[in-house]
């Protein structure tokens, strides 16, 4: 599906791009309640760090901390994201698909990373981003994990 900017308000085209910056840098927060242009100014700070750029464009999220906590829906893996950040290196989680239903918007996007500098894995997922009064308050991630923890599993 393509998406028509042009059909979109001002207010769902900011949306659409903040997510889009979120998710090339970060790709699986759940953006707490705060206004557009703090999230903005967040991830301006963070994308121009040159530590995002040392290790084959895998970020540190420390700055993020703060502002974002994973919501995979799936305990295993938020309890074991301190060190998952240590040993996957994200290559690619571009959007695919969007498709925006009042005040949510949908997107689908394929992932590929490594984990601890070994082969690619590649797996689907689907965000849910919810906005409530122009905020971003709420990211759902759903995703086949059984392909991450596989690779975990080969190597630990």
């Amino acid at each position: 599906m393509d998406l028509d900017m042009s059909k979109l308000s001002e207010k769902e085209q900011m949306n659409l791009q903040l997510i889009g910056m979120m998710t090339a840098t970060t790709g699986k927060y759940t953006a707490k309640e705060i206004t557009a242009s703090q999230l903005a100014e967040e991830l301006v700070k963070f994308v121009t760090d040159d530590v995002v750029f040392k290790t084959n464009y895998t970020p540190s999220w420390e700055p993020l901390r703060p502002l974002f906590s994973e919501c995979r829906g799936i305990k295993d893996i938020i309890a074991r994201y301190d060190y998952e950040e240590k040993h996957e290196k994200i290559k690619t989680g571009v959007p695919e698909d969007f498709a925006i239903a009042g005040d949510v918007m949908y997107f689908s996007q394929n992932e590929i990373a490594s984990f601890f500098d070994k082969e690619d894995v590649q797996w689907n997922m689907m965000t849910k981003v919810k906005f409530k009064d122009g905020k971003v308050c709420r990211f759902d991630m759903y995703l086949d994990y059984q392909v991450i923890e596989d690779a975990y599993n080969k190597y630990i």
